[in-house]
């Protein structure tokens, strides 16, 4: 316990010191002031108040060592009595205790899982290179802000546009089925064209990717399996 005490000390002297640096140089100014103007009230001059009530003041590197010491002490065992207080308090009411723990757990989880999401979609960047290129385009109408490019739309886009280096269809809204490895299984699927891993810059880990021929109509449908999946359903490696 001393040594975890001492720790304590060192860690607020870092995060505190600043603050009580501040308020120990007021007190002892304002407390020098006070000294001085009294002795100037009775007939003392300015220069000899000063020095006076610097004497009658004291060492003051000494007492800011002192008072800070005091102080991060005094507020190190009054947070340490009221941690004894909150937990004997919880411990005399279990079922008040059970439902703040689970309340907190409950309240850090939540936060814990949107934090997640924001740092995903929001803050990190897109694991590609450089992601600050790549661009999502929709249509928008009066009632859908959100609306899939029609098909004619998004070929004058490809052929017209000066400002974008490729274009790549894609959309979510396929729901297919595994069949033919034990149960059937709902796969989250995607949907898109040749171009979608090339303009990501990337290639699939194992294999060929997406052609041109593969975008023709009438030609065999062809997936590339994301690598969780790859292992999970064809056991690989």
């Amino acid at each position: 316990m001393p040594h975890l005490r001492s720790f304590i000390i060192r860690l607020l002297n870092r995060v505190r010191l600043a603050r009580l640096e501040n308020d120990l140089t007021e007190q002892l100014a304002s407390h020098r002031e006070m000294i001085k103007d009294d002795l100037m009230s009775r007939g003392v001059g300015a220069a000899e108040a000063e020095f006076a009530a610097r004497r009658a003041v004291g060492n003051e590197q000494l007492i800011r060592e002192f008072t800070r010491d005091e102080m991060l002490h005094r507020w190190i065992d009054g947070s340490i009595r009221d941690m004894r207080y909150a937990i004997r308090s919880l411990f005399r009411v279990p079922g008040f205790s059970i439902a703040v723990v689970v309340t907190l757990a409950l309240g850090i989880g939540a936060n814990t899982a949107i934090f997640s999401i924001v740092d995903r979609v929001l803050l990190r960047p897109l694991p590609y290179p450089d992601p600050e290129r790549i661009m999502l385009l929709h249509e928008t109408a009066p009632n859908s802000p959100n609306m899939d490019v029609n098909p004619s739309n998004w070929f004058d886009w490809q052929r017209d546009s000066k400002t974008f280096d490729s274009f790549a269809a894609w959309t979510d809204r396929v729901p297919l089925t595994l069949t033919g490895q034990g149960e059937p299984e709902r796969l989250q699927t995607e949907l898109v064209s040749h171009e979608f891993f090339s303009v990501l810059g990337v290639r699939p880990f194992l294999g060929s990717d997406f052609t041109a021929e593969n975008d023709r109509p009438g030609t065999d449908a062809t997936a590339i399996l994301n690598y969780s999946f790859w292992r999970k359903v064809f056991g690989w490696p």
